[in-house]
C-alpha cells in the first residue's frame, strides 16, 4: 500500500466542535466501486500506514504515532447511514479537522 497524497482540512463552521475524521480513498476507484466496497474496508491495513500518511500532512511523528494508536475505526464516521467510514482521533490533534488520503 503506497500513499498517494495526505492532506488535512478545516471543518466548515457548523462542524468545527467534532473529533477528527480520518478517511481513505482508493486512487483510480470508480463510484461504484466505491459504494459496492464501503463495509468491506481494509481497515489494519490503513492503520500500518495511518501514522506516515499523518506526518506527510504536516503532524509531528510524535501526534501521528499517538493518534494512530488510539483512533478508532468507524462505518459510520462521516455519516450515520455508514456510507462513509473511517478513523475517529480520539486524543483531540484532529479536533475540528478531516484528513483525506489517498493511496494506491
Amino acid at each position: 500500500m503506497q500513499i498517494v497524497k495526505s492532506e488535512i482540512r478545516e471543518n466548515s463552521f457548523k462542524e468545527r466542535e467534532k473529533k477528527g475524521r480520518i478517511y481513505f480513498f482508493i486512487e483510480g476507484e470508480n463510484l461504484l466501486e466505491n459504494i459496492r466496497n464501503r463495509r468491506f474496508r481494509p481497515s489494519k491495513e490503513y492503520r500500518k500506514v495511518l501514522s506516515e500518511a499523518l506526518q506527510i500532512a504536516g503532524l509531528t511523528t510524535e501526534q501521528a504515532d499517538r493518534s494512530t494508536r488510539l483512533a478508532s475505526w468507524s462505518q459510520k464516521a462521516g455519516c450515520s447511514c455508514g456510507c462513509s467510514p473511517g478513523f475517529i482521533d480520539q486524543i483531540g490533534n484532529l479536533y475540528g479537522k478531516e484528513v483525506f488520503i489517498t493511496i494506491k
